[in-house]
């Protein structure tokens, strides 16, 4: 999980994140023009393979406290809403619509498995 802000750059289009913003804005690395920062503070964080970026608000302690709540929020897996299982037959038969889209080779592999 992180806690940032991004610099960017208004000449060239070029982000940086920024977890600790100072005092002055930098210069572009690409093309030496003066970069700007963004006013709200972003939160970053990844669960099931999946990455989530929020713009959080301009205070700092504020966008540390929804880190710590999703944090916790996914250590106790209310982050998600719980899912239906879905029946095997009917698994099979969504998998066997998309067969148009794939080789011989591979039905084959999948009805074996």
């Amino acid at each position: 999980m992180a806690r940032y802000k991004i610099e960017r750059c208004r000449a060239c289009g070029y982000r940086h994140n920024e977890p600790k913003p100072g005092k002055q804005n930098k210069h572009c690395p690409r093309c030496t023009q003066l970069m700007y920062y963004s006013t709200n503070w972003y939160i970053s964080y990844q669960t099931e393979g999946v990455k989530y970026i929020e713009s959080v608000s301009p205070r700092a302690a504020e966008a540390e406290d929804v880190q710590a709540k999703r944090r916790v929020q996914i250590r106790e897996n209310r982050f998600f809403d719980i899912k239906a299982a879905v029946p095997w037959p009917l698994a099979v038969a969504k998998l066997r619509n998309t067969y148009s889209r794939i080789s011989a080779k591979t039905q084959r592999m999948y009805e074996n498995s």
